[in-house]
């Protein structure tokens, strides 16, 4: 009696397990969705207010310096958001230079300039929209300042700092030391002096960058 029992509750739980299994939906496995990340990279082109600062130092005692205003040209690849490559161009306004001599006195002459760099452009993202950067490289001047024609490349460095203001365009603002080394070395001018010729130049630069 027991068995029979025992082998009608059986059959009631396997009954009741299979038709509550009706109701059980199949559990499907979860699709994982891939995350797509923005690269942040791609060619970018600039345009900027320069003003330039050019210092001169003549190994005949002669010494001077002039403020230029122009424009600075800059293009660029950004790698990601830490690195990016760029070469930039100045050109500035004609001018005028006056220097001067411990026993000379001074003397005004015309002056040009203008340069070019390439450099590797470590930045670190502080917020979504801005940037803090440096630039190393190598910057090329050409100058004139009435005979001398001081026209040289060195090391050239700067930094500075950008801002968003949509996805492709942004503003900036940057120091840039272009050159900084004796340009002309044991030359006659047309004086007859044997002269060395120091330079230093360095921009102030605001403009306007828009990547593509």
């Amino acid at each position: 009696m027991k068995n029979i029992k025992l082998t009608v509750a059986v059959f009631c739980a396997m009954g009741a397990f299979a038709m509550a299994g009706g109701d059980i939906a199949p559990v499907e496995p979860v699709e994982e969705i891939p995350v797509v990340v923005s690269s942040d990279a791609g060619f970018y082109v600039g345009l900027a207010y320069a003003a330039v600062h050019n210092e001169v130092a003549i190994s005949n005692g002669r010494y001077g310096d002039v403020d230029y205003h122009g424009y600075m040209l800059q293009a660029g690849y950004k790698f990601n958001p830490y690195i990016a490559v760029e070469a930039r161009y100045w050109d500035t306004k004609d001018d005028k230079i006056t220097t001067t001599h411990p026993t000379g006195g001074t003397r005004t002459l015309d002056a040009q300039f203008d340069a070019w760099g390439v450099y590797l452009k470590p930045m670190y993202p502080v917020t979504e929209a801005l940037d803090v950067y440096v630039l190393l490289g190598w910057g090329h001047q050409d100058s004139q300042h009435g005979p001398y024609n001081p026209k040289d490349s060195s090391f050239s460095w700067g930094g500075g700092a950008s801002y968003s203001l949509t996805e492709n365009i942004s503003v900036f603002a940057d120091y840039v030391r272009i050159y900084d080394d004796t340009a002309i070395k044991g030359n006659v001018n047309p004086f007859g002096e044997i002269i060395d010729v120091d330079v230093e130049s360095s921009s102030w630069n605001i403009g306007l960058s828009y990547k593509f």
